[in-house]
């Protein structure tokens, strides 16, 4: 009697054990990795004057503009350069302007910034032309308007410093009819020369709950192979030396 239930009770922490490491806790975990090179814009606090530009038409007041230092590449020492310039009706404007290094994505005419969808890749070949001018980047001057940008719609950025490109993307919505825009986030590579895909932050994909399992439960069956093998040869393992 005592012998089974010593049995059972063997068998019982095999199977917590087991449990334990299919599920992944402890040093039995697997680390999320993150692409590298990309960098987020925080939209709220941008630039060196740390401005919010996440409100209608960048937060701006009607018939104004605002200047905001330092919003694409804040990583490369290139002073003053590389600013961003929001329109608010000011020169008869709405939209964007790349000014000292700073440039658009755009198709060449009037109110033209290009619409790219989400992964398009953004590099120098993936524009009509590139544009630091906000009668092509705007959304509006006159009675001249680009067509309405809807949700997950980006405009593409260009920096060059030196003889070399940096690319990024900028998030916005655009409705014509409005006369207003938002600009929902923003992201560029700070390695020269690397194109970025419209949309891309950096992060790495979170995998499906099915496959994790899988993933987690073969780790768990290899370390109790491993545990038991240590087990017969005598040494004490832990969760740990197991997952090492």
């Amino acid at each position: 009697m005592q012998l089974n239930q010593k049995k059972a009770q063997k068998a019982s922490k095999r199977v917590r054990l087991g449990a334990y490491l299919a599920a992944g806790l402890g040093s039995c975990t697997l680390a999320p990795t993150v692409e590298a090179g990309i960098v987020t814009i925080d939209l709220s606090s941008a630039g060196n004057a740390n401005a919010d530009i996440t409100g209608i038409n960048g937060g701006v007041s009607a018939g104004g503009n605002l200047y905001v230092h330092g919003f694409f590449l804040p990583s490369v020492p290139i002073g003053s350069s590389n600013y961003l310039v929001i329109y608010n009706g000011a020169s008869d404007r709405i939209g964007l302007d790349g000014n000292s290094g700073l440039y658009f994505g755009t198709s060449g005419v009037n109110t033209s910034p290009r619409a790219f969808s989400a992964g398009a890749v953004i590099s120098n070949s993936t524009s009509t032309q590139w544009t630091e001018s906000s009668s092509y980047s705007g959304f509006k001057e006159g009675t001249s308007e680009s067509p309405a940008f809807g949700p997950k719609t980006y405009m593409a950025m260009r920096s060059q410093v030196g003889t070399d490109y940096y690319y990024g993307w900028i998030e916005v919505t655009w409705n014509p009819t409005t006369s207003e825009f938002r600009l929902i986030s923003a992201a560029y590579e700070d390695t020269p020369n690397t194109a970025i895909l419209a949309g891309d932050t950096g992060a790495a994909p979170v995998p499906e709950p099915a496959s994790g399992a899988v993933v987690a439960m073969l780790m768990g069956e290899a370390a109790l192979r491993q545990w038991r093998k240590k087990k017969r040869d005598g040494e004490n393992p832990s969760c740990d030396s197991i997952a090492s």
